[in-house]
């Protein structure tokens, strides 16, 4: 069901959960926001990117104590980091429930609908569109280089920062400029600079579940905020 929200119920949904999570400053508020954005991103088999979240707490929570063990500090505290994970930990896991549902072209399309001006809307598609493909080039660079001896990693950087810099940059920086004339002429062959009325193949409609999904999201956010106001929050 998640994956056939209107992209407007998803992004209002991520947003309510962002702007609850700056608000709230009890633990137990964000707590509860916390869990219900994993549970959320659970749901859309984002199982890579929770075990990625927990990885990194962890390695955090073990730097904290090992550098209380080493050096006997108090300066930094498990509070600290619990602080950090509570309060930024919904809006990572709302961005990662973003990245696994919402469908680029059906997001373009929507804002279109809503009369979003061009220079917001063209922009965006071409970051959109650009960064995976970037991203993708990267992937198929680096497998070129494993091929020729060159294993990309943090040591390789160390030691041999300019042949890094000479095998990776340069055919990243090409590639780039292909990926953007190729997204330059996909644009033009849809029409995006044509007069007139543009539609789609798609059914672009607030529907009777996205407005319920959108509402109880809105409601329980609000009753959070409600709660930690009570709880004595600012």
């Amino acid at each position: 069901m998640i994956y056939t929200l209107d992209e407007r119920a998803k992004l209002a949904g991520a947003f309510l959960t962002i702007m609850a999570s700056l608000a709230c400053t009890q633990w137990e508020c964000q707590l509860t926001l916390l869990a219900a954005s994993l549970l959320l991103c659970l749901a859309c088999r984002a199982v890579a990117g929770i075990l990625v979240f927990t990885g990194v707490v962890a390695l955090l929570g073990a730097g904290i104590f090992s550098y209380h063990w080493i050096t006997g500090s108090r300066t930094l505290s498990g509070i600290g980091i619990l602080f950090l994970v509570l309060k930024f930990g919904p809006m990572c896991a709302m961005i990662l429930f973003l990245y696994k549902t919402v469908d680029t072209t059906l997001l373009l399309r929507t804002m279109a609908k809503m009369r979003t001006p061009a220079m917001i809307l063209l922009p965006l598609g071409v970051t959109l569109r650009f960064m995976p493909s970037f991203i993708r080039e990267f992937s198929h660079i680096r497998d070129a280089l494993a091929f020729r001896g060159i294993i990309l990693s943090p040591g390789t950087f160390l030691t041999q920062p300019f042949r890094v810099m000479e095998s990776v940059l340069i055919p990243l920086l090409m590639r780039s400029v292909f990926i953007g004339e190729e997204l330059s002429r996909a644009a033009m062959t849809r029409g995006i600079d044509a007069p007139g009325r543009q539609v789609s193949i798609h059914e672009i409609r607030f529907k009777f579940k996205d407005m319920a999904w959108t509402g109880s999201w809105a409601a329980g956010t609000c009753v959070l905020f409600y709660l930690d106001r009570q709880m004595g929050g600012i």
